[in-house]
């Protein structure tokens, strides 16, 4: 069996948990649920669509903007870490100023709309917003109060997706990881077991890389991370 299909669990292993396979992968893409949904299918022989949404439910992987500000399933004990790395709202507010979203109060208004709310769909956080976004504007405000840990993705609702105050679905904010070489450490190690073999692009002219002094042992076969594999992983997720 190749090594690849083994470590992107596509062998198909049963009796694996949805929980289980994000926090393998690190994250499952999510922009498209019904996709999603195929890629868990595609790496265990027994895991049901229901099985899925019952993680979603129990808040054991949570939907929200992850690696390059797209939407991804992560494992909940995972968001503090992807928040250290991914967190940057400068793409959204450019976006919101397209969509004529603007003001000095966006965050506190996106805040306290869904606040005590549970999840609710893009036509009933409108209504919230007294008219100050519509349409994809609303969408982008969710992801800004993502960006400061006090949103995620709810579970859809017949068909809709539903956007919720981070406190109301996990008992409170996420807070980063304080040390985001600490949270790079933990991903990349994981990212690169799940993605083996890792390498830089053909199209980019690496100097010879040094090993990173805090990199974790490597996987029997591999090379140990480097300083290089490292910053090319953290540049894939932002």
């Amino acid at each position: 069996m190749p090594r690849s299909v083994e470590v992107q669990l596509l062998h198909r292993l049963p009796g694996l948990t949805a929980g289980d396979i994000v926090r393998h992968l690190g994250a499952v893409q999510a922009q498209d649920v019904p996709s999603a949904l195929l890629a868990f299918r595609a790496r265990s022989a027994t895991l049901t669509r229901a099985d899925v949404e019952a993680a979603w439910h129990a808040r054991e992987i949570v939907r929200t903007w992850g690696s390059r500000g797209t939407l991804h399933f992560v494992h909940v004990d995972d968001l503090p870490r992807l928040h250290a790395l991914t967190s940057r709202p400068t793409n959204t507010l450019r976006r919101l100023a397209q969509e004529g979203v603007t003001g000095d109060d966006l965050l506190s208004l996106i805040t306290r709309a869904p606040e005590g709310q549970g999840p609710l769909t893009k036509a009933e956080l409108e209504d919230r917003l007294s008219g100050r976004a519509r349409g994809q504007g609303i969408v982008h405000l969710v992801a800004l109060a993502a960006h400061h840990g006090l949103a995620v993705l709810g579970p859809s609702r017949a068909g809709k997706p539903t956007y919720v105050h981070a406190a109301d679905w996990l008992g409170r904010p996420i807070v980063p990881e304080p040390s985001k070489d600490r949270a790079l450490k933990e991903l990349a190690t994981r990212y690169r077991r799940a993605h083996h073999p890792t390498t830089p692009p053909p199209r980019r002219t690496w100097p010879p890389g040094r090993a990173c002094p805090w990199a974790p042992p490597a996987p029997p076969g591999t090379s140990p991370l480097t300083t290089l594999e490292l910053t090319d992983i953290h540049r894939f997720l932002t």
